[in-house]
Order: structure tokens, then sequence, then C-alpha cells
């Protein structure tokens, strides 16, 4: 008879668990919708790093300073740590404009 009493428990478990997991499924649905531009999309970024490093190449702004084979490692750089770099940029730059006036 236990046996049959922990199965039963169990299979209201579960059901509980369906249950639940439909009625949040709307809400969860909902949040991804709105947390969806604050997420890393890595396609994105890779986009991003291409058109910025061609403006940086084409500017000629590294070819005196760093060699060549140094720029790819600044890129991977740039591009490893992009998200967390435009974070700092966009709490910092107001700083100092304000610093600057």
């Amino acid at each position: 008879m236990c046996v049959a009493v922990e199965k039963f428990h169990q299979e209201k478990t579960e059901q509980s668990l369906r249950l639940k997991a439909e009625i949040e499924r709307p809400k969860l649905e909902r949040m991804k919708m709105i947390m969806a531009e604050k997420m890393v999309d890595e396609n994105m970024i890779e986009k991003i790093m291409r058109e910025a490093w061609a403006i940086i190449k084409s500017s000629g702004a590294l070819d005196g300073l760093v060699p060549d084979n140094e720029q790819t490692e600044i890129r991977n750089f740039f591009a490893k740590n992009y998200v967390e770099i435009t974070e700092m940029y966009r709490l910092y730059s107001p700083v100092s404009l304000r610093l600057a006036n």
C-alpha cells in the first residue's frame, strides 16, 4: 500500500508542477520580451566590432603605435569585453563631462 501512496503523491506533485508551469508561461514570455533588449547578442556584437574596427583601421590611428600582430590582440580584447567596456563608457562619460565643466 505504501508504494501506491508514494506513486499517487509523486503523480500529484508532477501534475501540480505542470499546472504551475502553464500558469507561469505567459509571465515568462512577457519577461523574455521585456528583457530581450538587455540580453547580449553575440552576432550583433560581432557586427558592431567589424564596423568599428574597419573605421579604426581606415583611420590609421593604430598603424604608427601598434604592430600589426598586436592589433589583432587588441581587437580580440575589445570583442571579448565589448559589453563591459560599453557599460563603463556609458557610466563614466557623463561623469567626465561634468568634471570638465
